[in-house]
């Protein structure tokens, strides 16, 4: 897939910059030297809604390695993320039926906050595997941003769950780094340096597990409202993509033209309308949005084309199968195998 952004673009949410330099204060840095020649006013990290580019970030980046002198900062900057850092997107995930769904709904999401990195889930067996990849290549700094988000996703992941993640193993695409004895006080795993891809690996079992503030209505809500949320911060989005966000928000349960009308505050009428003269069609949205997170769970996870069925809000398997067959003119094991062979 090909990033629609680059290194320059006002991407990264304040958030985590912020959590960066109050992680670097801690070990000695100066404010006014961690900001240096970042280009980013000093109120701009009290502003809530406010993005840096990754140029930006990086050069934060390194003033934080440099004033701290702590190889391991990054390991320290992830432990500060929090689950409030995800939003309404939190809500979405505590709320979910089971901790698979949960971890859908993170993993669906997670570009709004970390669009600089890819996250691929798939399940062998009993064993879960999410691989984490950059989107934008982070030179030097691969070390560091990995083991901040790595840190921070599993710290965010026991929070939403309540206990520890069962981490079997984690993998990191990197040779082992002098400070490596650190990440001890991090995970208590084995970790594997070296490997093709960074990777967390744990027990399956636990995605069959009921989330304990499970609520399937305020889960299908938040969920909206997180879409609703990249509406408005999209600004100048055509009406097409307004609804492409809108559709994206419900998980699993399918959405009628007036439950979008709804969310975007017209009518059903204005929408098919506006739709029309841009060329688009409701049915044909919702059928794009449906094929594309299909083929994604084809193609990138294990999981069972029944459980696919039951994500995509489909009333049986057999529905979903003809669905699929109809939009890409193979079934879903033809296009998994296909993969398997790549």
């Amino acid at each position: 897939m090909q990033n629609a952004f680059t290194e320059h673009d006002a991407i990264v949410p304040i958030d985590f910059p912020h959590l960066l330099i109050e992680t670097a204060v801690a070990f000695g840095a100066s404010r006014s030297d961690l900001i240096e020649g970042t280009g980013v006013a000093p109120e701009t990290f009290e502003l809530p809604d406010a993005r840096i580019s990754y140029a930006q970030f990086q050069r934060l980046e390194e003033n934080a390695l440099r004033l701290t002198k702590n190889p391991a900062l990054g390991l320290y900057y992830g432990e500060r993320a929090h689950v409030v850092h995800l939003g309404a997107v939190a809500l979405v995930a505590m709320s979910s039926a089971d901790v698979q769904s949960a971890l859908i709904a993170v993993l669906e999401h997670q570009r709004a906050f970390l669009p600089g990195w890819v996250f691929e889930f798939r399940v062998d067996g009993p064993i879960g595997r999410i691989a984490l990849r950059e989107a934008l290549p982070r030179g030097d700094l691969r070390v560091f941003a990995t083991e901040a988000v790595a840190v921070g996703f599993h710290r965010v992941c026991r929070q939403i769950l309540g206990r520890e993640p069962p981490l079997l193993e984690l993998h990191a695409a990197y040779p082992r780094p002098a400070h490596h004895a650190e990440y001890e006080k991090f995970f208590r795993v084995p970790v594997l340096f070296d490997q093709p891809v960074s990777e967390a690996v744990f027990d399956a079992r636990v995605l069959q597990d009921r989330m304990e503030g499970s609520d399937p209505a305020m889960a299908a809500r938040a969920a909206r409202y997180v879409a609703a949320e990249r509406i408005q911060a999209s600004g100048n989005a055509s009406i097409v993509d307004d609804v492409r966000r809108v559709i994206g928000g419900y998980r699993r349960t399918r959405p009628d033209l007036g439950d979008v009308a709804r969310e975007l505050g017209t009518s059903a009428r204005s929408l098919r309308r506006n739709l029309h003269e841009n060329g688009a069609s409701f049915q044909a949205l919702l059928d794009e949005a449906r094929r594309a997170r299909a083929e994604d769970f084809i193609r990138q996870t294990n999981l069972r084309v029944e459980q696919i069925s039951t994500e995509l809000g489909f009333t049986d398997v057999r529905s979903f199968r003809r669905a699929f067959k109809r939009w890409t003119g193979r079934t879903p094991m033809e296009v998994r195998n296909d993969g398997d062979k790549a």
